[in-house]
């Protein structure tokens, strides 16, 4: 029987770029997109058996648990990156996304003070909130994660995750998926790739950061040698990786076409 994928989306992980590549193995009859994490075992709940059983592919910002109102086996993936670069990249976004629910409070506060605020709880070891899952997601006070949400995440990690990946080593990670999950080419072109802004750290803000990723960071690092492990059980693994690196820089320029539909999508949908 063949698994259901659940792709849990993290925020600024480089998640788009993966969603694009998801779009070529999966075809959108059988594939439910959740875009807010409020709606997602509401909108699953809602389905009829039937409809649930068509599903191949679940993907967008949810968190961990999804899986139980799924028939039958299923397999989620994820993107971790480093928390420091995570948090930056948070900020750079809501800063100029006008229509982020931040926008406006965070155009007069420095990053300082808008981790300070509490007000965005993803930023509070956003990554071991969303890979606990369930009520401890949302539930757990701004600046209160502790070594129990983090020993959840990591048993969810090791006993239903087929893999994770690492923003900061996208193709390696892309490797291990295709050969996970039996994909063939995965090229890409990047989704998402910004203009650089500087952002100085001063001691204070890199202060804070570290205070509110304590457990992210483990997890990164925890992570990082599950994706490790993977790598040392594919025969050939560095050379297919550089073959691969070198072939996307030419064929990835081809995929631009599923960027520009789904920009096109959240433009007119």
């Amino acid at each position: 029987m063949r698994n259901t994928i659940i792709f849990l989306h993290i925020p600024r992980t480089g998640g788009t770029t993966f969603r694009d590549i998801l779009e070529r193995y999966y075809h959108s009859r059988n594939v439910i997109e959740i875009k807010n994490f409020i709606n997602t075992e509401k909108r699953i709940k809602s389905m009829t058996k039937e409809r649930r059983s068509s599903i191949h592919l679940i993907k967008g910002h949810l968190n961990f648990g999804i899986h139980k109102w799924i028939d039958g086996p299923y397999k989620y993936i994820t993107f971790l990156r480093h928390p420091i670069k995570r948090t930056l990249s948070t900020f750079k976004y809501i800063k100029n996304n006008i229509i982020h629910e931040d926008y406006n409070f965070i155009q007069t506060r420095s990053l300082y003070e808008y981790l300070e605020s509490g007000n965005n709880l993803m930023l509070d070891n956003g990554m071991t909130r969303l890979l606990a899952g369930g009520e401890y997601t949302f539930n757990v006070p701004f600046g209160s994660v502790n070594e129990k949400h983090y020993e959840m995440a990591i048993n969810n990690l090791d006993n239903h995750f087929a893999v994770t990946g690492i923003t900061e080593r996208f193709n390696e990670s892309i490797l291990v998926l295709a050969n996970e999950l039996n994909w063939k080419s995965p090229y890409y072109s990047i989704a998402n790739k910004s203009n650089r802004i500087d952002l100085s750290i001063d001691t204070d803000e890199l202060s804070t950061i570290k205070k509110y990723y304590h457990f992210d960071m483990k997890l990164y690092n925890y992570a990082n040698n599950l994706l490790d492990n993977k790598i040392n059980q594919i025969k050939n693994f560095n050379s297919k990786l550089k073959r691969f690196n070198y072939r996307n820089k030419i064929i990835g320029r081809f995929f631009i076409g599923t960027r520009l539909r789904r920009m096109s999508n959240r433009i007119f949908n």
